[in-house]
């Protein structure tokens, strides 16, 4: 079945995994995950939830999808835009606001992955800690 692989966080827009960010600055959680190619031409559905936990005040912060990601709980189709025909590695990111935060507040993010409505198969990840950097 379809499976997380990887979940990190970096400066929108490059490539570079990275655990600091200035207050202010937003941040985008990445989840790399991977199909099966049948699963792909299925158009089997699946869903992803992104929790980030500030481990500083204890609350949970939201995301917002960037491009064609669906939104964290939404189920979409593996024959969709939110998983590309063809694409057995997909690239999922989401986008923490810049106003989440102050200087020295700690972060985590868990993910999971679910694929299938009957009988769904589970994918669990959890990153290492971020902070926000003075």
């Amino acid at each position: 079945m379809a499976q997380l692989v990887r979940l990190y966080t970096r400066n929108p827009g490059t490539t570079v995994a990275d655990e600091s960010f200035a207050p202010g600055d937003a941040v985008e959680v990445v989840l790399d995950a991977e199909a099966r190619t049948g699963e792909l031409a299925a158009g089997i559905t699946f869903s992803v939830v992104v929790l980030v936990v500030n481990l500083s005040t204890l609350t949970v912060e939201a995301v917002t999808p960037v491009g064609d990601t669906p939104a964290s709980g939404v189920r979409a189709s593996m024959a969709s835009p939110a998983w590309p025909a063809g694409n057995e590695n997909r690239e999922l990111a989401y986008l923490i606001d810049g106003a989440v935060g102050a200087a020295n507040d700690m972060f985590m993010v868990l993910a999971s992955l679910r694929v299938g409505a009957v009988a769904p198969f589970d994918s669990y990840f959890e990153t290492t800690f971020w902070m926000r950097t003075p």
